[in-house]
């Protein structure tokens, strides 16, 4: 799909959902790493578009994903048309444009008799929790409630916090933890999830040994490489090496495989990282 449609002034995000190491290989052009893995049985085409289960949600879900951090109500039209390819995986965030962006799925949604057909992911961006266990709860709650009247749904499939997690401590919050169950007991949510946008590695190693949550969001973009290679390319060129480095996110991805962790992979085929000397 074209990252900009005709007549569309909003950039489409790809965001692309993994199956374990294999779905890396297929996504990000890492055959060579692990040869014979991108053919899954669990990988299914759909019309135009392939569809993956995802994790141990065990939800058929499109291998790419609409980001909607740039969607907006005037521009939902893009939704549309991204739907109408055959995307069914939806990726927002409470912060996105200060709610614009859930609202623009909600008016997608108040026209669409497939809801059920949906996989509708948001986070709750920038809550840290206080107090004791009820409040806390409290507070998830109302940010959740606030997410699913914006986007005219009485359920999301998934609910992501913290949304950029950068420390294994902070995921590890009693109180927090209990506030998601709940609202999986609820029914205002089906699954669990966080993101990582860095310290990536580590943060998501902890998450996927924890088993605490079902779904995994993180960095990996096509310029990304073993670590190895990057510092030989430095060397040589004597220039900072492109893109980042992919550490050890192969390694990461087959444990995901390994504990049945829905993966998602964001930022897959942002500009910022194409050039040399974006990133040490």
């Amino acid at each position: 799909m074209s990252d900009r449609l005709p007549g569309g002034k909003n950039e489409l995000e790809r965001r692309t959902v993994l199956k374990g190491a294999a779905a890396g290989a297929a996504a990000l052009g890492l055959a060579g790493v692990l040869p014979g893995e991108a053919n899954a049985e669990e990988e299914t085409a759909t019309g135009t578009m392939k569809t993956r289960v995802f994790g141990r949600t065990k939800i058929p879900v499109s291998i790419v994903a609409y980001g909607c951090g740039g969607l907006r109500p005037e521009g939902v039209r893009l939704l549309q048309v991204a739907v109408d390819r055959g995307v069914t995986f939806i990726d927002t965030a409470h912060s996105y444009g200060g709610g614009k962006s859930e609202e623009a799925v909600g008016q997608f949604l108040e026209g669409y008799e497939h809801r059920d057909k949906l996989f509708i992911n948001t986070k709750l961006s920038g809550l840290k929790p206080q107090g004791t266990a009820k409040e806390v709860h409290a507070q998830f709650e109302a940010k959740v409630r606030e997410s699913l009247e914006r986007m005219k749904t009485d359920y999301l499939d998934s609910v992501m916090w913290p949304h950029g997690a950068n420390s294994v401590e902070f995921l590890k919050n009693e109180e927090a933890r209990a506030a998601l169950e709940k609202l999986r007991e609820q029914g205002l949510v089906r699954f669990l999830g966080t993101s990582s946008h860095s310290n990536y590695v580590n943060v998501c190693n902890a998450v996927i040994d924890d088993g605490f949550y079902d779904l995994l969001l993180t960095v990996i973009n096509i310029c990304t490489q073993n670590a190895a290679e990057a510092g030989e390319q430095q060397q040589e060129r004597g220039r900072r090496q492109r893109g980042r480095t992919i550490e050890d996110t192969v390694a990461m991805l087959k444990k995901a495989k390994a504990k049945n962790v829905g993966m998602m992979a964001m930022k897959v085929a942002k500009d910022g990282f194409l050039g040399s000397g974006t990133d040490a």
